[in-house]
């Protein structure tokens, strides 16, 4: 079995710096050869590979395209030069080992008048049946110059490759990439990707002459199309007293590419009665291949969370097909269910090599100045805002987001007690601890220490002091009528009097500091996400303010009263790119923090570890999530697991990238606000009030998964050395020599080996954790080596699957030990699929505290 893809290069993005890759595999896709490159031709393109087999001949046909290393579709759609895009065609006689030298066919199969052209991408067929048994076709697209139709093709040879000739074009337009499939009767059906942006499905068409002209074009209704590549092919010919079988697969959504899915058709492609999700995920393109040996294979682009950042490859197997009767040509859907095996038959075998990761137990990456913990707010009371005076179209319970209600009074200790005990089992050892200025300073010059929200943040302080848990202390917003702007809600309005809003800051922090003892505030920050016009930070007419004179004015009153806690900011409400140059506040802060809500990009990620690091700054992700997921009233995407498998890599790749430290949002939510991001249940949403203490539990899909962060790694941990398969994690500093464009759209990286991201960190003390994320939807046996181990230690296993931890009788003890030493430094397990693993040398039973420090 050969698997072709187009080699991206760094930098090379859609467009220049593709090479056409191959890997070979002689069992069936259990294990694959090393990548070969089969063309290379400098700066330029070679893209688009579809192949066929000769199955008289044996020799396999690959046809591509080349354009200019500059050129991509969106730029050539206007152009009349045929010179952008170019046809070529290779052949392998010995199973794809070998390749000839690629030889141009473009006279022969594109017309003048064509600009954008590509072959596939995916597999063409060989006609079996009918007048034109033999013909080989490659299923194409193109666009007119003087129209800019987007239309597919076919070209076609009858001569074993020698020769290759236009077929072909569809009689509708606003299609193009597509695939052939052979019908009964001597047909041919072209499946298109569909540009009608007002009908999300695919698009079919029939030839009656083996692909000479095309007609019949229409909509196919069953097939959703969210605008991408699909494959098709078929399973079987109608025979012995069945119906012939045809598979389709593409990402099944009308809103963007995600949900992998294998379709059946039973008869000829007219209806699609059967379906299975082979990876709900973000998905793309794909290929089918029907193998010998009872297997349906499945080649995709598939990711966790956002973006589609590995190729998968899976199994299904073809006898879990039910057979039809001829006699029943009308069976119910549900008469011929299912058309594959659960998700769990799926995984039953590794279908890809071993990943082998090795850790540099000498070698420190970075130590963090951090750790890994969740946002916990002291803020409960209700609000009432004028809606004409808010910047933002939210209503009143969602003018400050989520960031209060989460929390029952502090006079109900049994169920503080409840929570407390669920934050300790976590072990987070960097909390963002959050309130208002109005909690302390309602009125100015006037303080008041002791009512319901000063409480709750003692109480809350309280427990990072008795857990050593360092605590990222920050103001919301001020929410104090006596101090906002005319014309702004007083929870968004930045400081009037900047002086004033100092003052009141240094007078809490001299009471918690002080007069309150607290040592675990290791960090200030004086707002959230103070940029944009919605934001928290507004001036005289809503318009955003600069945050430096109050970054100014609090680090003037702070240094005053003696209190060299250092600030942080900008608190941004998303990741973005730091200033080239640098930020104008940077001589009165002592960190700088940012939050993420998407699929978090080392790339970014290393541009402020850069600067940060530069200065000898740490860098945080002081707030982060994945709204892709969803988000919003009461939306359950942010507990789902899909997020869980987000957060895991965003901490693991921000790990090895050098951020230091990471806040979950949120520990306390009620959940009904802007999304269910509770990872404590404290609120019933349905009546609208706290739940009992016995209510109170863990939220256990975001609980659990997140656990497998903070529960055995230590505040302050070295982050380790660690390679992949022989090859270093990516180094960031050649990112930086990329000039960024305006618009750039950077590539979706990550610090990752086939799908699986490890990081490994040492405690203060010495303890060696590993973490390591199996994205994929298979398990993957994992070869793991510590070099330089010098004693002989035991690493404990601790695992979690979405299977698992939403069992009531869930525990998380180690299921295994592994003994390590100078002799067998090498521990081998199986991942299973969409896992968290972690092998640490804590031991800590279900009963156990977390670890914060050791």
């Amino acid at each position: 079995m050969l698997a072709f893809c187009e080699g991206r290069k760094s930098g090379g993005g859609d467009s220049g710096n593709i090479d056409l890759l191959v890997k070979r595999s002689a069992d069936h896709g259990r294990t694959w050869s090393a990548q070969q490159v089969i063309w290379d031709d400098g700066d330029n393109t070679c893209g688009n590979p579809c192949a066929v087999v000769d199955r008289e001949t044996g020799t396999i046909w690959l046809l591509t395209t080349w354009n200019r290393g500059d050129d991509h579709e969106d730029k050539i759609i206007a152009r009349t030069s045929v010179d952008t895009r170019r046809v070529f065609v290779t052949q392998s006689t010995d199973d794809g080992l070998t390749w000839g030298v690629p030889r141009e066919i473009t006279a022969d199969v594109k017309l003048p008048n064509w600009t954008w052209y590509a072959t596939g991408p995916g597999s063409g067929i060989q006609i079996q049946h009918g007048p034109h048994k033999g013909r080989l076709i490659i299923p194409c697209d193109h666009i007119e110059a003087d129209t800019k139709h987007y239309d597919s093709h076919i070209i076609y040879s009858e001569d074993h490759g020698k020769s290759w000739k236009l077929g072909g074009s569809t009689p509708g337009h606003g299609v193009n990439e597509c695939e052939a499939v052979e019908l009964s009767g001597g047909k041919l059906m072209l499946n298109m990707r569909n540009y009608d942006g007002s009908k999300k499905f695919r698009q079919v068409a029939v030839s009656n002459d083996g692909g000479l002209t095309w007609q019949g074009q229409r909509f196919d209704t069953a097939l959703i199309e969210p605008i991408c590549q699909a494959a098709i092919k078929r399973y079987r010919w109608p025979a012995e007293g069945k119906h012939g079988v045809i598979l389709f697969s593409n990402p099944a959504s009308s809103s963007g590419r995600a949900n992998m899915t294998l379709h059946a058709s039973f008869d000829d492609g007219q209806t699609w009665p059967t379906s299975h999700v082979l990876h709900a995920g973000p998905s793309a393109y794909s290929d089918l291949a029907v193998l010998a040996n009872g297997q349906i294979a499945c080649l995709y682009e598939g990711g966790l969370a956002s973006c589609y950042e590995s190729i998968m490859y899976a199994m299904v197997p073809l006898d879990s097909l039910r057979d039809v009767a001829t006699a029943k040509p009308q069976a119910a859907a549900a008469d011929m269910l299912p058309v594959i095996g659960s998700a769990q038959e799926l995984a039953v075998n590794p279908q890809t090599a071993a990943v082998e990761m090795t850790v540099d137990l000498a070698g420190v990456r970075h130590q963090m100045a951090g750790g890994v913990g969740a946002s916990w707010h002291s803020i409960s009371r209700e609000m009432t805002f004028d809606e004409k005076l808010l910047s933002m179209d939210r209503t009143n319970k969602t003018a400050r987001g989520s960031g209060w209600g989460g929390n029952p009074p502090v006079t109900d200790e049994g169920k503080w007690q409840r929570i407390e005990e669920l934050a300790t089992w976590l072990g987070m050892d960097w909390l963002r601890v959050e309130l208002q200025q109005c909690s302390y300073e309602p009125g100015k010059d006037s303080f008041d220490w002791a009512n319901e929200e000063m409480q709750a943040l003692y109480r809350i302080l309280d427990w990072c002091e008795r857990n050593k848990a360092d605590v990222f202390l920050t103001q919301m917003y001020s929410n104090v009528g006596w101090n906002a702007y005319d014309g702004v809600s007083p929870v968004q309005s930045a400081p009037k009097n900047m002086d004033d809003f100092a003052v009141g800051l240094a007078t809490l922090l001299d009471h918690l500091v002080n007069k309150r003892k607290y040592t675990c505030i290791k960090w200030i920050c004086i707002t959230n996400e103070p940029a944009g016009d919605w934001s928290w930070w507004l001036g005289p007419g809503r318009k955003m303010l600069s945050i430096t004179p109050g970054l100014q004015a609090v680090r003037a009153a702070l240094d005053q009263r003696g209190i060299g806690i250092p600030l942080s900011a900008p608190d941004w409400n998303h990741i973005g790119d730091p200033p080239a140059n640098g930020f104008d506040f940077a001589p009165h802060v002592g960190a700088y923090d940012s939050h993420d809500y998407g699929h978090a990009n080392p790339i970014g990620m290393g541009r402020w570890v850069k600067l940060a690091h530069a200065e000898n700054k740490p860098f945080f992700l002081s707030e982060m999530g994945n709204m892709w997921l969803g988000w919003g009233d009461s939306n359950p995407g942010p507990r789902s697991y899909a997020h869980g498998l987000s957060l895991a890599n965003t901490v693991l790749s921000g790990m090895n990238t050098g951020v230091d430290g990471f806040n979950r949002w949120s520990f306390t939510n009620r959940g009904d606000l802007d999304g269910q991001w509770q990872l404590v249940r404290t609120w019933d949403s349905a009546n609208k009030k706290y739940l009992d203490q016995d209510g109170i539990m863990p939220e256990p899909i975001p609980y659990y998964a997140y656990a497998m962060l903070t529960r055995f790694s230590a505040k302050h941990s070295a982050i380790l050395n660690s390679s992949a398969s022989g090859g270093n994690w990516p180094e960031f500093e050649a990112t930086y020599k990329r000039p960024p464009n305006t618009g750039e759209k950077w590539p979706a990286f990550e610090a990752s080996y086939r799908g699986v991201n490890l990081v490994a960190l040492r405690s203060p003390k010495g303890n060696l954790t590993c973490i390591v994320l199996n994205k994929e939807p298979v398990e993957r046996e994992l070869k793991l080596r510590l070099n330089g181990i010098a004693q002989t230690a035991t690493l404990h296993c601790y695992q979690v699957t979405e299977s698992e931890i939403t069992q009531a009788a869930f525990q998380l003890d180690a299921r295994k030990n592994f003994q390590v030493s100078a002799a067998t430094p090498v521990l081998t397990d199986i991942l299973p699929p969409s896992s968290i693993t972690v092998y640490s040398t804590f031991s800590l039973k279900h009963s156990d505290p977390g670890v914060t420090s050791d």
